[in-house]
This record gives structure tokens, C-alpha cells and sequence, in this order.
């Protein structure tokens, strides 16, 4: 699936295609727990939004990757794995890395070591798809993807933590 810009079919204005990390994902997945906690709200809200405005937010099939990892982790509870692969397609529109994301990952992985920065193989390609496809990266690693901001790739990036 290729993102597109422009006004939604609803007719609102635009609003910034998404590409999902995990963080914001699992923010998500813990919000009912912490419903009380403003980054919780704010999560959820800026979710909501975003789905009556584009649908379903994109989400980088290493982002799945490292969801499960995550997930298979937790031997108490394999049902989480199941659950997660039931509902995750409904949820989200899953972009596949391609060999031009996979070579801009490469450049961004090179220029990150030769800075001595790294943020893993896995963020790389997160950034990589977001700049490849023309989407915001919704994560709550500001920081983290900062570095690749810095180095000059154009990745732009929200925290839906923040109001």
C-alpha cells in the first residue's frame, strides 16, 4: 500500500499521514490501564483523531517484528500473540521494507556508527520507511530518532504522549 496526501475521503482537512513505532503502539496497549495518566489521554485521543480523519495509521512490518519479539517474550501470556496477530491487520496498514528503504536504512545505519550514535537495526528501517513513504513517525523515542534528524535525513516525527 502506497500512503497518499491530500484531503481525506471524509472530506477533512489534512491531517499528516502516520507511520506507527512500537512505542506508540505499545502507549496504546497500555492506555486502559493507565487512563488517569495525561500521556495515556493524549495517546488515545490523537488515535481517534487521526482514524476518523485517514483510517488506519501505517505500521512498518519491523515495527510488527519488534512487537512480537516483545510479545513472545512474555511466556506467561501467549495469548497476547495470537490476539495481536488477529487484530493488528484490522488495525493498521502494514508497509513492507523494499530495496529503497533498505538502502537508505543502510546509509542511515553507516552515518549513525560513523557518529558513533546508533539506534539499531530495527529503528533504521522504522526511519527509513517513515522518510522513504513521506509519513510522520509517531513514537514516543523523540530522542532516539532525533539522531537521524540530526544527521540531516528528513524524518519528521510527533510524540502523541504530548498534547
Amino acid at each position: 500500500m502506497q500512503p497518499s496526501g491530500g484531503r481525506s475521503e471524509k472530506g477533512s482537512p489534512h491531517v499528516p499521514k502516520v507511520l506507527l513505532d512500537s512505542t506508540a503502539y505499545m502507549d496504546l496497549e497500555k492506555a486502559p490501564k493507565h487512563r488517569r495518566y495525561t500521556w495515556a489521554i493524549n495517546s488515545v485521543r490523537h488515535t481517534v483523531q487521526y482514524r476518523r480523519a485517514e483510517g488506519n495509521p501505517f505500521s512498518s512490518i519491523v515495527t510488527v517484528l519488534e512487537i512480537l519479539r516483545g510479545l513472545y517474550k512474555d511466556v506467561s501470556n501467549q495469548g497476547k500473540v495470537q490476539q495481536f496477530k488477529q487484530s493488528a491487520p484490522a488495525e493498521f496498514e502494514f508497509l513492507d521494507v523494499t530495496t529503497d528503504i533498505g538502502y537508505l536504512a543502510g546509509e542511515i545505519i553507516a552515518k549513525l556508527e560513523g557518529g558513533r550514535q546508533t539506534i539499531g537495526f530495527p529503528d533504521s528501517q522504522i526511519a527509513a520507511t517513515a522518510i522513504h513513504q513521506g509519513l510522520t513517525l509517531v513514537t514516543a523515542n523523540t530522542g532516539h530518532f532525533q539522531r537521524v534528524i540530526d544527521l540531516g535525513f528528513p524524518l519528521t516525527r510527533e510524540n502523541w504522549r504530548n498534547a
